[in-house]
């Protein structure tokens, strides 16, 4: 098994979810992201979140790996005032784990 740790020091949206891809192939969603406006007002910390993944290890290859994290589909675009983003994320760390 495979553990990816995901620590938020922050996240801006409205949907509270994140797809998370490893070499281009989906190996989850993290879902109940709260929240908490520090994106949009240029804040130094938000609301710190952490969530886990858990995918086989197999998946991972030999030598180098690639990461991605996309948020879904916005759907039909509304208004943004003041030029916030629709969705951002402030990370704090990202930590992926191997067991034997």
């Amino acid at each position: 098994k495979a553990f990816l740790t995901l620590g938020l020091a922050g996240y801006e949206g409205r949907r509270g979810r994140l797809r998370v891809f490893l070499n281009g192939q989906p190996v989850g969603e993290v879902a109940r992201l709260v929240s908490d406006s520090a994106a949009h007002r240029s804040g130094i910390h938000g609301a710190y979140q952490e969530r886990e993944l858990e995918f086989e290890a197999s998946r991972l290859q030999e030598g180098k790996n690639t990461l991605s994290f996309r948020f879904p589909p916005a759907g039909p675009v509304v208004g943004k005032a003041m030029g916030s983003p629709a969705e951002a994320i402030l990370w704090d760390a990202l930590r992926l784990e191997v067991q034997d």
